[in-house]
């Protein structure tokens, strides 16, 4: 099985070698939705030099078809599938599959797709945004709820700070705010 297994594998390519990898990780714990998939293998695609997707700015921010594309197959092959809760998890057969992936992954890579899998997958949509946009705001400029994230930039920033998720002068850039004013207004949430 493990070789018809391994055959398999070669026949993808590294952006779904990802996918499997995001979705092993971290104990096979499911992504909270498609917007956090999307997040999630942008930001390893640009820790990742292999990778090489096309993201595009898009009406909810960067977004790749390939990436899309690559879950639709998964879905179809009945390695992936989404729960009643929108979440994305692996299949019983998917494990056996994404377990030979992560295998013939470094340590050092193993650890970053964890790190930003957990980082990205703890965040409420406001927050997810936030930190996208404010990081990447080249791909904010088509989106169609960039006007909601200026509204809610600042109290998910303060969340953000709070939950111990980014430091103080990364919290004042995602809230637009000079850091002496988001220091006052964190006091006054308080």
């Amino acid at each position: 099985m493990v070789n018809s297994m391994e055959k398999r594998l070669s026949y993808y390519n590294p952006l779904e070698l990802l996918l499997l990898a995001v979705l092993y990780v971290d104990n096979a714990s499911p992504v909270k939705g498609k917007l956090w998939l999307q997040k999630i293998i942008f930001v390893l695609d640009r820790n990742i030099e292999e990778i090489k997707a096309r993201f595009d700015g898009y009406y909810i921010g960067p977004y790749s078809e390939s990436l899309e594309v690559a879950l639709e197959q998964f879905l179809g092959s009945g390695d992936v599938e989404i729960d009643n809760k929108n979440r994305i998890l692996l299949t019983r057969k998917g494990l056996d599959l994404a377990k030979i992936v992560v295998d013939h992954l470094s340590k050092e890579r193993l650890s970053i797709i964890l790190d930003i899998k957990k980082f990205f997958n703890d965040l409420t949509e406001p927050e997810l945004i936030s930190v996208i946009y404010s990081t990447f705001p080249d791909y904010a400029e088509k989106s169609d709820i960039k006007d909601r994230f200026e509204k809610y930039r600042v109290t998910a920033a303060a969340s953000l700070y709070k939950k111990g998720k980014i430091s103080l002068s990364k919290a004042a850039e995602i809230s637009g705010m000079k850091i002496d004013d988001f220091i006052v207004f964190i006091k006054n949430k308080l």
